[in-house]
């Protein structure tokens, strides 16, 4: 039964968010399942290092799952009117280099702009602030537009872009190593934990700053997006349900199956 509602509930949210202008979820989902798929799989054979084949079989399936993503990128396309826009080599050139032409222009143009510290990068917090009723500027919603040659604009930059103008040249430097470190702790306590202490809440939350991180070739998702009003209510909802289930599985009587 439980799996069933899961399932339905992936599909339901897949067709929705097809449904939409924007197909950068799509990442979202790779990312997040191959993680979680890899730490599962890890886990449950206890392998600790892999042999040099076994690297080559990842990387090969790495490569299938971006020609897998890039193949539903471009049927998504169809849905939202979008597809044919381009040609395919144009769509792939676009959405795969476009951002590192673009911070290779914007870097010459950096000059303080007299915005709120961190408005860019801190977006979904003080978003987030302001919905509490906490007054900060909060106005940076898109990036401004720019050239990439042969009639084509983006107004996407890589994560550097967003640091630059939020902190400086120094800050840039400062923020990539704190998130280094923070991601490297993360990492460091999963793979410590023992099979039986690790809890879904924790890989589920480490899923989702390594989308972020991910993202940081085509634009800043991981500080920006990360502590959004949408994120935090889904995380809570995501840990209730998984406690639900947990402690119903763990009732005297209960059927363990029935919670996987």
């Amino acid at each position: 039964m439980v799996i069933t509602l899961d399932f339905a509930s992936i599909a339901i949210f897949f067709i929705s968010s097809s449904m939409g202008t924007g197909r950068t979820f799509l990442i979202k989902w790779v990312v997040f399942v191959a993680i979680v798929a890899f730490y599962l799989y890890m886990v449950n054979n206890a392998i600790i290092s892999f042999r040099f084949s076994s690297v080559l079989k990842i990387l090969f399936l790495f490569f299938c799952a971006i020609a897998a993503y890039f193949l539903l990128f471009q049927l998504l396309g169809y849905l939202t009117m979008k597809t044919g826009v381009m040609s395919g080599t144009d769509m792939l050139y676009s959405y795969s280099g476009a951002s590192l032409i673009a911070l290779d222009k914007a870097v010459p143009a950096y000059a303080y702009d007299g915005r709120f510290f961190g408005e860019e990068s801190f977006f979904g917090l003080y978003h987030t602030l302001n919905t509490l009723g906490i007054s900060v500027p909060n106005n940076i919603f898109h990036l401004p537009m720019m050239d990439i040659g042969n009639g084509m604009q983006t107004n996407i930059y890589t994560s550097l872009r967003t640091y630059l103008y939020d902190f400086g040249p120094v800050g840039v430097a400062i923020t990539q190593a704190c998130i280094g470190y923070g991601t490297g702790l993360l990492y460091g306590a999963l793979r410590k934990r023992p099979r039986t202490s690790m809890h879904p809440i924790y890989l589920f939350f480490y899923s989702l700053v390594i989308y972020g991180l991910a993202m940081q070739g085509i634009e800043e998702m991981l500080l920006r997006d990360l502590l959004t009003v949408s994120n935090i209510i889904s995380f809570i909802v995501f840990a209730v349900l998984v406690l639900m289930f947990s402690n119903h599985a763990n009732e005297p009587g209960a059927t363990v199956g029935c919670a996987k």
